[in-house]
């Protein structure tokens, strides 16, 4: 509801939950979203973790370099 901090930090938990039972599509969706809102704001704890969940969606998806990229 406006607070972009939030939505971003929602978006990568959501893209934790989507990888859980193997939903590799949503959870690479929420996963790049979260990112890429995060990371129009200042850097900060939670984009630290947007980056770190990205990286183990990519290694759970063996993409080895995009994962040693994220993380």
């Amino acid at each position: 509801m406006g607070d972009v901090c939030k939505e971003g930090d929602g978006l990568r938990r959501q893209s934790e939950f989507f990888g859980c039972p193997g939903r590799t599509a949503e959870s690479g969706r929420c996963a790049g979203e979260a990112v890429t809102r995060l990371g129009a704001l200042a850097p900060g704890r939670e984009l630290a973790w947007a980056y770190a969940n990205l990286s183990l969606d990519c290694l759970s998806a063996a993409r080895w370099e995009e994962a040693i990229a994220w993380g």
